[in-house]
C-alpha cells in the first residue's frame, strides 16, 4: 500500500471538441502493489500487479465538467538483476 501522485499533460481534443482546451487536474491517491519474485540464474523473474486510485478534475475551456475516475489495474513480468551481480 502506498501513495500515488499523477500529473497529466498534453491533453488533446479531436472531433466535436477540436480546438477546445481540455485540462485534467493532478491527482493524489492510494496505490496497492503485490507480486512475487522467482529466482532465475543470477536474477529474478518478477510477476506483479498494481492498482492505482486516480481521480482528476476535468475542465473544458476553463469550465469544470466534473471528475474522472481512472483506476488502472496494471500487471506484468520483469527480469530483475542486482548491480552487485553485474559487477561481479
Amino acid at each position: 500500500m502506498g501513495v500515488n501522485y499523477t500529473a497529466f499533460s498534453s491533453e488533446d481534443t479531436r472531433g466535436a471538441l477540436s480546438g477546445s482546451r481540455l485540462a485534467l487536474g493532478n491527482s493524489w491517491g492510494m496505490t496497492v502493489h503485490g507480486g512475487i519474485d522467482i529466482r532465475v540464474g543470477t536474477g529474478q523473474l518478477r510477476l506483479d500487479v498494481r492498482w492505482v486510485d486516480i481521480e482528476a478534475t476535468v475542465r473544458l475551456d476553463g469550465d469544470k465538467l466534473g471528475a474522472s475516475a481512472i483506476d488502472p489495474l496494471v500487471h506484468g513480468p520483469a527480469y530483475v538483476m542486482k548491480l552487485r551481480a553485474l559487477l561481479g
